[in-house]
């Protein structure tokens, strides 16, 4: 025993060695003054006061207006357990722990039942926690998760059957592979069937599959539970390959209900084929227009006839014509200056009638001789105008280009 004094703030506390004198009257058997015979028919001795203090049920058969009146030489049945279970459930009263690592899985499940039965809710919520972990960790194998889900279902944890169904519907093609899933009760069955859509992984044909191979051997199964589990598969949550493969080979539709659902998308199929030829055939002429949209927009040259040239006293015009007008950017023409060694300046102007006339470059100066290249801003012309700065150079030929 800690004989060391412990105050605090005016407050003397032994709680540690209140705890360490429990453990040892426990462990070592001390002042048991009732015993119980368990399911597996062992005897199994503790206290009285502990058990009432620690768990109502026992306060209540022990020491309430309905206690049982026994001798304390003879032992009480206790059958809704075993004597593995119990001596948990002595744990938990005299120690305040259970070791649920050190507990077979199967086990864990006795001992939520017991818990429950004995109305320790503190326990059954440690339980359900531990379990969630277990399933959400991946650490339970598809055997014990088969048998869990029946356990569950059948004694109706509804929390913990919850998510075992969400981890069955995780791995749901491998679980359904085992020897053990053909042995899975029918409410379990039935509610992985009905589980929800939302957050719902497997898909309809793995979850049919399933239930074709669980339906092997069920002979025994009545037809209208047969019927109502089948009627949970809606036919058009299947796409065409499995109605033809596994859904039809299965039987477990009518040739009326097959008829229809192929009938319906061999209709549906029909007005897609339809409306696929008028999308393709508009999608055929956009792709025409914008094919001759760059037909029109690929580069070409339009030769310009001189259609008037007028000398001034500086300078030398002379008026191009194309035969329509265009959107032209870009003008080539043939300078001959060869006669002359100075430079020459020049300016362009475009009309549509001309009357109005718009500058296009103005003031440029150029030593050249031969072919010259001026780029501008698209515009629609008719009339070009070139203007030279003075009269030695002569302009041969005039192209205008559309890039």
């Amino acid at each position: 025993m800690n004989t060391e004094s412990k105050w605090k703030n005016g407050i003397f506390s032994d709680k540690q060695n209140l705890i360490e004198d429990v453990s040892k009257v426990y462990k070592g058997g001390l002042y048991n003054d009732i015993s119980f015979i368990l399911a597996d028919n062992v005897c199994v001795s503790t206290n009285k006061l502990m058990l009432a203090c620690r768990i109502p049920y026992f306060a209540t058969i022990l020491f309430g207006d309905f206690a049982q009146k026994s001798s304390d030489s003879e032992p009480v049945s206790l059958l809704c357990c075993t004597s593995d279970i119990f001596m948990s459930i002595l744990d938990f009263v005299w120690e305040g722990e259970v070791l649920f690592s050190k507990m077979s899985f199967l086990s864990i499940l006795d001992l939520l039942e017991t818990s429950r039965f004995l109305c320790i809710d503190l326990l059954v919520e440690g339980i359900v926690d531990y379990l969630k972990h277990l399933f959400e960790s991946k650490k339970v194998d598809f055997k014990d998760c088969l048998f869990a889900l029946d356990f569950t279902m059948s004694h109706k944890f509804t929390t913990v059957s919850n998510f075992i169904l969400r981890y069955v519907d995780q791995d749901l093609s491998k679980i359904c592979c085992i020897p053990e899933f053909k042995t899975l009760s029918d409410f379990s069955m039935m509610a992985l069937l009905n589980m929800k859509a939302e957050g719902k992984i497997s898909t309809a044909i793995v979850m049919f599959q399933a239930f074709v191979k669980w339906l092997e051997n069920k002979d025994e199964l009545p037809e209208n539970k047969r019927r109502e589990m089948v009627t949970l598969f809606k036919l058009e949550h299947f796409s065409n390959h499995d109605l033809m493969g596994t859904v039809r080979q299965s039987n477990l539709f009518s040739d009326k209900e097959m008829n229809t659902i192929l009938g319906d998308r061999l209709f549906e199929l029909e007005e897609n084929v339809d409306t696929d030829k008028a999308l393709l055939q508009s999608k055929r002429k956009t792709i025409e227009e914008q094919e001759n949209q760059i037909e029109d927009q690929k580069p070409f040259h339009v030769g310009l006839t001189l259609h008037q040239s007028n000398q001034h006293v500086l300078t030398f015009r002379t008026v191009w014509k194309m035969n329509v007008d265009r959107f032209i950017n870009c003008v080539e023409f043939v300078l001959d200056n060869s006669t002359y060694s100075h430079s020459c300046s020049y300016n362009l102007k475009s009309s549509l009638n001309e009357i109005h006339w718009n500058n296009i470059i103005d003031s440029i100066v150029t030593l050249n001789t031969g072919k010259t290249t001026v780029y501008f801003p698209r515009r629609r012309m008719k009339f070009l105008a070139l203007e030279m700065g003075i009269s030695r150079g002569v302009v041969k030929q005039v192209f205008a280009v559309m890039l």
